[in-house]
């Protein structure tokens, strides 16, 4: 499965009429992956999806871009868990 598309970013202080573009594509899913204090596992039934960035596009914005990996947000919802979060009735 590979996804590619953009997000547009419109943080604080921002109009939707000057977004910050990002493009990117996804590029794999793995398992698990190791770091210099041993293996990270996904567990059972779970994985990691890995993206590339393409292109940061800011020219519509006068300003800096900076990306704040704090602000990130993964959603790690499955799907009928996110139906319930967000106030849907469809979880089976």
């Amino acid at each position: 499965m590979l996804v590619a598309g953009s997000i547009a970013l419109s943080g604080c202080g921002r109009s939707p009429s000057n977004p910050t573009n990002i493009s990117y594509q996804q590029v794999g899913i793995c398992k698990g992956y190791e770091t210099p204090d041993g293996p990270i596992t996904a567990g059972p039934d779970r994985g990691f999806a890995v993206f590339e960035i393409e292109s940061v596009d800011n020219t519509k914005y006068d300003d800096d871009f900076v990306l704040a990996l704090a602000r990130l947000f993964v959603n790690q919802f499955m799907p009928d868990e996110a139906a319930i979060a967000h106030g849907g009735d469809h979880a089976r």
